[in-house]
Order: structure tokens, then sequence, then C-alpha cells
């Protein structure tokens, strides 16, 4: 079974050249300031790619109540806010 390198044990110098500031917003939060002694960032390989291929915004069009979503211009994730409310076509008064 092949796994993914923990990113918890990434060093802060090599986290702060990720050049996607949600990686380092991600390490900064979940490996630094509120890491639980418990947990990793170690995935099998097969399901790393199951996360990585989960598209949220497929099936919100059954979504039929009001939806907030926000999100900053500059968000490494903005695309998919903006997907996810372009699908979101079951709510009337989006």
């Amino acid at each position: 079974m092949v796994k993914t390198p923990d990113f918890k044990q990434l060093a802060p110098d090599e986290a702060g050249k990720r050049p996607y500031a949600l990686y380092r917003d991600c390490y900064a939060y979940y490996a630094q300031n509120y890491t639980h002694l418990n947990s990793s960032f170690i995935y099998t390989i097969s399901s790393l790619m199951n996360l990585m291929t989960f598209d949220a915004s497929e099936n919100v069009h059954l979504i039929n109540e009001r939806l907030l979503m926000m999100a900053e211009k500059t968000a490494d994730t903005f695309y998919s806010t903006e997907k996810t409310y372009s699908n979101a076509t079951g709510i009337k008064d989006r």
C-alpha cells in the first residue's frame, strides 16, 4: 500500500515555499497551531485520489434551501465557490 508523506512533518521553511496560499495556511492551521497528537496527513494514494476528485458542487442543484457562501476573490478556491453557486439551481431565492 503506497502512502503519501505526512504534511505535518514538513519543516516550516519548506511549507513557506509552497506556491499556493491555501497550502501554507493549511500547514499553519493544522500542522502548527491546532494540531492533534493522533492526527496525521498521511493518506493512501487511492484514498487521496478519491478526496481530490470529489466535487461537492455536483449535486448542489438538489438543495432547495437558501445557500450562504462566502469567498474572497483572491482565495485559491474561489473558482469552486463560483461553480457551486452557479449550480445551485434548485434555490428560488438565492
